[in-house]
């Protein structure tokens, strides 16, 4: 049973060596994606942030270049510990994935015609859609636990645009960010 999101959090920094290896699990586990592992690890098992403080880092990372999941490992450890912070971090999430990934890589270009491995990697991204799907709900509770009706709706405008009318993604944000600005600076008044 996951731990309740309400209670107080532990607020204890991580060690260099801790975020390390919490990011490195994040990675070797990932299947799928890492957002998911990355919240539950931060969010839900260590405890270092609140899903409201998770979505706003992991926002600001999606709109920085790189992989957002990367991004969110060098933000999160500078925000704890500084450049050596990001850097152990981001070092954690690298190098178990970059490892595998020439392990698989191989294997992939000696056996990729195989038809068994074929559908197993179909079943796979079928998992990793779940998962998306999945985070993205845990992600919306803050949001939708707020009881302002601007946000949902934004989140459903994004996903309109986007998924469904395919408007291209820096059309979308350069329509949807100033309207986003703009609710979240009314509500803050």
């Amino acid at each position: 049973m996951p731990p309740d999101e309400t209670a107080p959090l532990q607020r204890q920094i991580p060690s260099l060596w801790n975020l390390f290896i919490s990011f490195a699990i994040v990675s070797a586990f990932g299947f799928g994606g890492t957002l998911a592992w990355a919240r539950r690890m931060a969010v839900d098992e260590r405890r270092w942030m609140t899903p409201a403080e998770f979505n706003e880092v992991f926002s600001l990372c999606q709109f920085l270049p790189g992989p957002n999941v990367g991004n969110f490992a060098a933000v999160f450890g500078a925000r704890v510990r500084g450049v050596l912070g990001a850097v152990c971090a981001a070092a954690g999430l690298i190098a178990p994935a970059l490892l595998l990934m020439i392990i698989l890589g191989a294997l992939y270009a000696r056996f990729g015609e195989i038809e068994i491995l074929r559908r197993a990697l179909g079943g796979v991204s079928i998992a990793a859609a779940g998962l998306i799907f999945g985070t993205a709900g845990r992600m919306a509770q803050p949001l939708l636990q707020e009881k302002h009706w601007q946000a949902p709706i934004l989140a459903l405008a994004a996903t309109v645009v986007v998924g469904v009318l395919r408007v291209p993604l820096w059309w979308a944000l350069a329509i949807l960010l100033p309207v986003a600005f703009v609710v979240s600076w009314s509500r803050a008044r």
